[in-house]
């Protein structure tokens, strides 16, 4: 059976991953279509992209320091109080312990106050994507660049300079409360029947193609925090801190009398537990890896069924003689994948501003 996505794509079609990269061999290949004259937004992507990249690999740290560092400071206290008695020269090295903790946290907290990582990553990370937008809206958008060279320079510098304007959080509150209506295409009998077929195997090869196969990879690396196992950690741990309460109760009732047994129960089970949940919890819920892999796992599947209908459509205009009517559905189709990206993109965005907020 074949592939339904390599209908229609010509065996020599160069192979491409990155969708704001255009090599020359593709600008060669695509020569009808205007990438060429999609450069400056590809530059200006290339560097708000690798800011955002910086910044969130920063926010990750500074976010695992700081929960990891305030939450283990706690636990140190809690074993302080617990075994001090017991274990009297193990307070001064958990006490150590429990200050590097502390300043740990305090410092990450500082440099993220200071350098405002989060902020920075969605601002920069949002800028990438409108600009990722921009581009292939010029491109399924053929009545900007079908009136010539000067119209289409205009639009993209138009396009990147407002994108630039994106500067601080309000900006990024306002993005995510205005919706863009979808537009029905204008001027389709300018377009040649080859150049609308190239432009629809261009969109699929550099936009559907790595798009899917980006938010695939995103759910898989999601699966490990949203598995059953760390998803339903925290019920578990409270229920054992539960258990651990109602054994101590037991040991001290039937048990043999031995203050460790009662300090133990106390310390690593009632308390200390609750206190591992509240990290597992705290980091799943700053980085929203459950909403975040299930928005992925439906961006990913609503692609695949715009991808297998713009197939049907190359397979229904190599028998059919081209057409006005044809174009504008092919357009509008094309114009639908653009409308959902940048709905998806909004989720996100929304998300990510609401997600807790630890440096």
């Amino acid at each position: 059976m074949t592939e339904p996505a390599a209908v229609g794509v010509r065996a020599s079609m160069p192979v491409s991953s990155d969708d704001m990269a255009d090599s020359a061999e593709e600008l060669a290949f695509w020569s009808p279509l205007p990438l060429a004259e999609c450069a400056p937004i590809c530059t200006a992507f290339r560097a708000v992209d690798a800011a955002a990249i910086d910044h969130q690999r920063w926010h990750r740290r500074l976010t695992l320091v700081v929960a990891t560092g305030g939450y283990g400071a706690l636990l140190v206290s809690i074993w302080i109080l617990g075994f001090r008695r017991l274990f009297p020269k193990l307070e001064l090295p958990l006490i150590l312990v429990e200050l590097v903790l502390i300043a740990a946290s305090a410092v990450a907290l500082i440099v993220g106050l200071y350098q405002k990582r989060k902020d920075r990553w969605i601002v920069n990370r949002h800028q990438a994507e409108l600009l990722r937008l921009a581009k292939f809206e010029f491109l399924t958008t053929p009545a900007v660049w079908l009136r010539g060279p000067l119209a289409s320079s205009q639009w993209v510098a138009e396009r990147v300079g407002s994108i630039q304007q994106v500067h601080s959080r309000h900006d990024l509150e306002r993005a995510v409360s205005t919706g863009r209506a979808e537009t029905e295409p204008t001027d389709v009998a300018l377009l040649p029947a080859t150049t609308l077929r190239m432009l629809v195997e261009c969109y699929r090869q550099k936009r559907l193609s790595p798009q899917r196969a980006y938010l695939s990879n995103r759910a898989q690396k999601n699966a490990f925090w949203d598995g059953p196992g760390i998803r339903n950690m925290s019920s578990w741990l409270f229920f054992g801190s539960v258990a651990a309460v109602l054994t101590q109760d037991a040991v001290i009732a039937w048990g043999p009398a031995s203050e460790f047994w009662e300090v133990a129960f106390t310390t690593l089970g009632a308390a200390s537990l609750p206190v591992a949940a509240a990290i597992i919890r705290t980091l799943r819920s700053a980085f929203e890896f459950s909403r975040n892999r299930s928005r992925f796992q439906a961006a990913e599947d609503a692609l695949h069924v715009l991808d297998d209908r713009l197939t049907h459509r190359l397979i229904w205009d190599d028998s059919h003689l081209p057409s006005a009517d044809l174009t504008s559905v092919m357009l509008r189709d094309l114009a639908r994948c653009e409308v959902h990206l940048r709905n998806e993109h909004q989720e996100w965005l929304r998300l990510m501003l609401e997600a807790e907020w630890f440096a």
